[in-house]
């Protein structure tokens, strides 16, 4: 995909704004480069997983997405895959990281890190 691309699918299971922030933290390093910038946000089945990369395939777009399920994160590699879709998991490689070093899967909860910003978040025992 050289030169330039017009539309950048930002896909989260909560809110979106932690993977909007780090997207266009990296746009920002490519002059000119200013896609137009679509958020799916409270994506949280793989129905609606194959449905968002349908429409990004539409637009020829790249896909950047937070997914704490490991199911919808599955999901976005292989049907993005069969549509051709360049994709990018900004959040599961470092799910993976802390499993293996704790010894123990995530919660995969959405919405969770919102509530530590919140100060709602409970510790767990």
């Amino acid at each position: 995909m050289a030169g330039k691309f017009e539309h950048i699918f930002v896909v989260s299971d909560a809110t979106g704004q932690t993977c909007e922030r780090v997207a266009r933290a990296a746009l920002a390093q490519f002059e000119g480069q200013r896609p137009e910038i679509h958020l799916r946000d409270q994506v949280r089945t793989v129905q609606e997983v194959d449905a968002v990369l349908r429409e990004a395939a539409d637009l020829d777009a790249v896909v950047v997405y937070t997914l704490v399920a490991d199911e919808e994160r599955r999901r976005m590699v292989t049907t993005s895959e069969q549509l051709g879709v360049s994709v990018v998991d900004v959040l599961g490689p470092l799910l993976e990281r802390f499993a293996e070093v704790l010894g123990r899967d995530p919660a995969e909860i959405p919405g969770l890190f919102q509530d530590l910003v919140e100060g709602h978040w409970n510790e767990p025992d």
